[in-house]
């Protein structure tokens, strides 16, 4: 069967599919790095979907897509891409089995969003709550100290502002420098420019500790369980198979003020909002994003938390088969590899016997007309050593006789032929012993 032609695209069609799915999952397709698709797109200015894009289009949004720009064509256009084809189908078989784990997928998601809608199953956030999650109430402990601190700080910081201008000379506020720093950066708790599963302020703390443990409870009945990820500073939902995480944020607004330092000028700082906003994370990449808007509140919002959950743990399943999939191709790559290697070496190493045979070969008919050549100069001294009037009755001197020992052994030691003669010899004679 003919091998299947590459597949060439135009810069229009790679601007299409690179909004059609994250350009992730969209390399693997192609058989390339998701850096050196990026790179292409971009050397073909064709614009790619910002972060956060694909979490909003899960969670039902239509975020902006720019148009693709127009330019000049230039002549790379139209093969904007070449895509080669996989180096085998897949099998009718496989590909019945992805049909079938697909299709366990779709009713398992169904089932699980089912059973949100009924108002019975609704999440309620109870609060203060009366039983607290054991990695809620780490968090809670950490960050109630942290309010604690920034009380004090903050009694300090006006203890001194109600100083005298004469007692303020000479000094600093050193107690409320926490206050200080919290505020002038949104007033959020633990803000210290690490990654924090909770960046709230003093008035949204205690709700969103709320919130969080409304999940874990609910996420027991559903299979999950928290843990805390901290060197990711996100707390990850475990179950079925699957790990995700998630963060609780404050929206903080941008406002602008009259400077305090430079007269004339002013400058932005960060106000609390009092809005929640829950971000899911798979990883690095961020999914779906749940938060207070107008009237609706996050506590309401439960149900399609864990719908996405459901939803991001469905997309880890398919990863992971296309990983043990990927995995077993590269595993039987490998193997074929080293066969071939192995056969290319055991054809190497016929090859180079054979040379080093037909040399050796080569070598003993240069030994064997070199002895030749010996000998018949040995017979041509002999029949030139006496007067042809005297050859009847001369005699060979005894030295005339050592000379042609010594180059007649001489020929034999170099013909090659007469050690072979000898081997076989030896071999005729190990034979007749042995079956006498």
């Amino acid at each position: 069967m003919d091998e299947e032609a590459p597949l060439t695209l135009s810069r229009e069609d790679l601007y299409e599919l690179a909004w059609s799915k994250p350009i992730s999952e969209l390399s693997k397709d192609f058989g390339i790095s998701d850096v050196a698709l990026a790179k292409r797109c971009r050397r073909l200015g064709i614009p790619l979907p910002g972060r956060g894009y694909w979490a909003r289009v899960d969670a039902g949004q239509k975020p902006y897509r720019p148009k693709l720009p127009e330019r000049e064509p230039q002549w790379h256009d139209p093969v904007a891409l070449t895509v080669a084809p996989l180096a085998s189908p897949p099998s009718a078989e496989s590909l019945a089995s992805n049909s079938s784990d697909e299709n366990k997928d779709e009713l398992w998601l169904s089932e699980r969003i089912a059973f949100e809608k009924p108002p019975e199953n609704a999440i309620v956030v109870e609060q203060p709550p009366t039983r607290w999650d054991p990695v809620v109430r780490m968090h809670r402990d950490t960050l109630r100290a942290e309010v604690k601190d920034v009380l004090a700080s903050k009694a300090a910081h006006e203890r001194f502002e109600k100083l005298p201008q004469r007692q303020k000379e000479g000094t600093w506020d050193k107690d409320g420098w926490k206050w200080r720093s919290m505020k002038s950066s949104g007033q959020r708790l633990l803000d210290y420019h690490k990654p924090r599963p909770f960046r709230v302020t003093l008035q949204t703390l205690e709700r969103a500790l709320a919130i969080t443990n409304a999940i874990a409870t609910a996420g027991k009945a559903r299979g999950f369980i928290l843990r805390d990820d901290e060197k990711d500073g996100r707390i990850a939902v475990v179950g079925h198979a699957a790990e995700l995480q998630f963060r609780v944020t404050e929206q903080l607004e941008t406002k602008l003020r009259h400077s305090e330092w430079r007269k004339g000028e002013t400058e932005k700082y960060k106000v609390p909002t009092g809005r929640l906003r829950i971000t899911v994370t798979d990883g690095w990449r961020e999914g779906p994003i749940l938060e207070d808007k107008g009237n609706v509140r996050l506590e309401t919002l439960l149900d399609r938390f864990f719908i996405a959950l459901y939803k991001a743990v469905i997309k880890q399943w398919r990863a992971a088969r296309e990983s043990r999939i990927r995995q077993e191709r590269e595993r039987l790559d490998e193997l074929r590899r080293a066969e071939e290697e192995k056969i290319r070496a055991e054809k190497e190493r016929k090859a180079a016997t054979e040379r080093q045979k037909r040399k050796e070969l080569s070598d003993e008919a240069r030994k064997w007309q070199e002895a030749q050549s010996i000998r018949s100069y040995v017979s041509w001294v002999q029949s030139n050593a006496t007067d042809a009037t005297d050859l009847e009755d001369a005699q060979v001197s005894d030295p005339m006789n050592d000379w042609v020992k010594w180059a007649l052994a001489v020929a034999d030691e170099l013909d090659p032929t007469c050690t072979r003669r000898v081997h076989s010899l030896q071999i005729d004679k190990i034979i007749k012993e042995t079956w006498s």
